[in-house]
């Protein structure tokens, strides 16, 4: 409905890639954050998860691209990789 309204008819296609888009940026800010956060504390060996990430992410889109859903969901799935690695490493090695 909210599609319909503020962009009409024409894009009610997306609105089953608008949910896991949705979750893609919940992962990618709390990332962000988790990042952000460690490097505020000075912590700078944290980068090599958003880097990693980056390039799974850049590989895995180059090999699986057939939609626009599959690209989300490949970025969706590192981002939610990434996160639990940068929470893991700060909860098990704290300094």
């Amino acid at each position: 409905m909210v599609i319909k309204v503020l962009y009409g008819s024409a894009y009610l296609s997306a609105r089953a890639e608008l949910v896991w888009m949705g979750l893609f940026l919940l992962f990618y800010s709390l990332s962000s954050l988790l990042v952000n956060y460690s490097l505020s504390l000075g912590k700078s060996g944290i980068v090599i998860f958003p880097f990693v990430g980056a390039l799974l992410q850049i590989i895995l889109i180059w090999f699986w691209h057939g939609t626009t859903l599959q690209v989300i969901q490949i970025s969706l799935l590192v981002n939610i990789a990434m996160f639990l690695g940068i929470s893991l490493k700060l909860k098990y090695n704290p300094s």
